[in-house]
């Protein structure tokens, strides 16, 4: 299953690649009727390829051998808030993907009562200023965040502000500009994570510290 947290090329482009070369059961979206041509082109993609689209809503869960990927919230708002939120859970594992959801979407989130608290969080709107607030942070309680964006981009993305929060909460931060694509591995107690293309000896030592997780309730 690949579930796609809103229209933005950005956020779908990768998508259409591997709707193509490898085999997916079900494609979980915001809105099917989401503009943008990256975006229909993958919705276009799945119905060739028999898939089951499903517009995911608040309280959806998809299951697989114990592990469980549940939409916390479809947030209705402007074109970048009107996502999916996600967390997925493996017993004691979390991670938690807000999308580009904005700081007053992550306090009508936390508001809502649903359980947030995740080992890693993938960076809201790939660390933006206007997102990733001390509350959420707080409330997420993250052994490490995550935020997918380019080297070029650093003071936007991610945003000197949650830099200067995370290295306050002594929270560890990487991105994918510096690492590539981040590789988690988790198992009973714990997890760690690595950078893929690898890095050099000296600073896999350091990606690889083990992070113990926080037992589910």
């Amino acid at each position: 299953m690949i579930a796609v947290s809103h229209a933005d090329a950005d956020h779908c482009n990768g998508l259409i690649f591997l709707l193509e070369n490898f085999a997916v059961g079900a494609l979980w979206v915001n809105d099917t009727e989401a503009s943008g041509e990256s975006f229909q082109t993958l919705l276009a993609v799945a119905r060739r390829k028999g898939l089951a689209i499903h517009q995911a809503r608040a309280g959806d869960a998809w299951n697989d051998g114990g592990m469980t990927l549940s939409c916390l919230a479809n947030l209705a708002g402007d074109e970048r808030n009107a996502g999916l939120v996600l967390r997925f859970q493996d017993g004691d594992f979390s991670m938690l993907f807000p999308g580009d959801i904005d700081t007053k979407m992550e306090a009508l989130l936390m508001a809502s009562g649903v359980a947030v608290e995740s080992d890693i969080l993938l960076a809201a709107h790939h660390g933006a200023r206007a997102s990733n607030s001390a509350a959420l942070l707080a409330t997420v309680r993250p052994k490490l965040v995550i935020v997918s964006a380019s080297v070029r981009r650093a003071g936007t993305f991610p945003s000197t502000a949650l830099v200067t929060r995370c290295r306050a909460m002594m929270l560890p931060l990487v991105t994918t500009g510096e690492l590539g694509s981040v590789f988690v591995r988790w198992r009973q107690g714990g997890f760690v994570y690595s950078g893929w293309p690898p890095l050099p000896a000296s600073a896999e030592l350091g990606s690889l510290r083990f992070f113990p997780s926080t037992p589910a309730n």
